[in-house]
């Protein structure tokens, strides 16, 4: 039995269901069967309903199709399309020190958007995802499966099968306690005991957030093996971030402006840098913040203006002045040096209550309090 198809196989059936690549159909196990190339043994698969005996192909036999055979492949309905006719591709078996970068070159198509992998500690995940049109997606499925990635002691031959926008979402949005329709956030399978806290909590988390901070401004050199990978993180939750009028309710203003400022702040202190990775990282977090529909008018502005060269004004001019609003607000959240946690401000806490914007409370309790002091 070929080694490639051993790895296509197994190396994934342990995390997520396999389909053919073909067909599309799901996977219910493999069997051994004799090859018409060489009498050598090949590893088939065996659908839940089976395939026509042309679609029916060895994994092997699939690998040497060329691109162009699949013009109007079976199945390409079956994909999965975002708003944005975009469909999902996963990598697993990546090398610890992948770069959106190297997925790009890697792929040979022009791809939308990759998405790196960090765990809490800032270590990475063995899979990666990206996002290609529907009528690139199988052709970089069947170009570039176990195509090595990376080079030397890292190179690792890298296993691509289909994925889905909302297997995706769980693993960018990992604290949020519904499900995904696609890219949408939605509470239909959670339990009516936990509702009131799936939706306090939101999609993100102060934890989430306070992650975020960590990794971006202090990493872990050992765990983090590339330091351009938690901006990238952060360009991937605010280009994936649900925009739509249904998933408003699952997150608020103050997660929006924390989002911001985490993105914004790391862009003004990385046009001070002369790493080899920070142009990249600036033009994706800039690109992330200028489309992403959640942001306000003033927050769009403010970033435009960092690439304007007849505007001059320090970092800390931007850094200072409030981006939330028309009107002057509080920290979003209030970052605590003692113990290294952020925690929301008195302001937000009474503004989720009644549902009004965080600096309408302020200004309330600031008039109630020279009235009556």
């Amino acid at each position: 039995m070929c080694s490639s198809c051993v790895t296509a196989g197994l190396n994934i059936v342990g995390e997520k269901p396999f389909s053919c690549a073909k067909c599309l159909k799901p996977v219910e196990r493999f069997t051994f069967t004799k090859s018409s190339n060489g009498g050598h043994a090949a590893l088939h698969t065996v659908h839940e309903s089976v395939c026509s005996d042309s679609q029916h192909q060895s994994l092997s036999n699939l690998a040497v199709d060329p691109p162009n055979a699949m013009s109007a492949p079976a199945g390409l309905s079956a994909l999965e399309v975002d708003e944005n006719g975009l469909s999902v591709l996963r990598l697993d078996d990546v090398p610890w020190n992948v770069t959106p970068a190297m997925l790009s070159d890697w792929s040979g198509v022009p791809i939308a958007h990759a998405h790196v992998l960090l765990n809490d500690e800032g270590k990475t995940l063995n899979h990666a995802y990206i996002e290609v049109p529907p009528q690139s997606a199988h052709e970089v499925l069947l170009k570039c499966r176990n195509k090595v990635l990376g080079s030397g002691k890292r190179a690792r031959k890298v296993t691509i099968t289909f994925s889905s926008q909302s297997e995706l979402m769980r693993y960018l949005f990992p604290s949020w306690m519904g499900d995904f329709s696609g890219n949408q956030p939605t509470v239909a399978n959670v339990d009516s005991k936990c509702l009131p806290a799936a939706i306090f909590n939101g999609i993100l988390t102060a934890k989430d957030l306070q992650t975020f901070h960590r990794l971006v401004f202090h990493p872990n050199p050992r765990c983090v093996k590339d330091p351009s990978l938690p901006f990238f993180v952060l360009v991937s939750v605010i280009n994936k971030f649900p925009t739509d009028d249904n998933s408003r309710i699952f997150w608020n203003f103050s997660t929006r402006d924390v989002l911001f400022n985490l993105a914004f702040i790391s862009i003004t202190r990385l046009s001070k840098r002369s790493y080899y990775w920070s142009n990249r990282v600036i033009t994706a977090l800039a690109g992330a913040l200028l489309t992403c529909p959640i942001f306000t008018t003033q927050q769009v502005n403010q970033v435009r203006e960092l690439f304007e060269p007849t505007h001059s004004s320090s970092e800390s001019s931007f850094i200072s002045t409030p981006a939330y609003s028309e009107h002057r607000e509080p920290s979003p959240m209030i970052y605590h040096p003692a113990n290294g946690q952020y925690h929301w401000s008195p302001y937000d806490t009474i503004a989720r209550d009644l549902g009004l914007e965080p600096h309408v409370v302020q200004a309330v309790c600031q008039r109630l309090t020279q009235t009556y002091i």
